[in-house]
């Protein structure tokens, strides 16, 4: 490989969380252009591993680029977004994803395609009612405790 542009294809079968991640003497990643998509609420969000952990670097539009630097990286992590709730994005269709090598040579990488799946509303309004349940709770013994409250007759 000559440094420079390679386009990478992916079929994502329900995936939404990609995870590209080079071994040793692959040349490092210097910027990604991000793909176009067929549905309008996608944004993507990057992430990028330092000294053993990911760390954010922002949310991006469709057909933009983020330049990781002169020296490159070796792994990131691309998600695909749905942009009215920040949430996972369910259907994404096939696309072609940009990036921009620091050197050349032989690329070795991985690319891990996962699903976070979205939870169900009924599962949120099971959280949130125990949440609330559990506020009721402590602001029933606080009172009692307090001595604000009196039984009925």
């Amino acid at each position: 490989m000559i440094a420079g542009d390679v386009l990478f294809g992916l079929d994502p079968r329900n995936a939404n969380e990609y995870w590209f991640q080079e071994t040793s003497n692959s040349p490092r990643v210097e910027s990604i252009v991000f793909p176009f998509l067929t549905n309008p609420n996608a944004v993507f969000r990057l992430e990028d591993f330092v000294d053993g952990a990911w760390y954010s670097l922002g949310l991006f539009n469709e057909l933009t680029s983020y330049e990781f630097g002169p020296l490159g990286v070796d792994q990131f992590q691309l998600f695909v977004l749905d942009q009215t709730d920040l949430l996972p994005l369910q259907s994404v269709g096939s696309f072609t994803v940009e990036l921009t090598f620091v050197s050349s040579g032989e690329l070795s990488a991985t690319l891990t395609e996962t699903s976070n799946p979205v939870p169900e509303p009924s599962t949120l309004l099971l959280l949130v009612s125990g949440i609330g349940f559990l506020w009721a709770i402590s602001v029933f013994v606080s009172r009692r405790s307090a001595g604000h409250f009196e039984p009925g007759i």
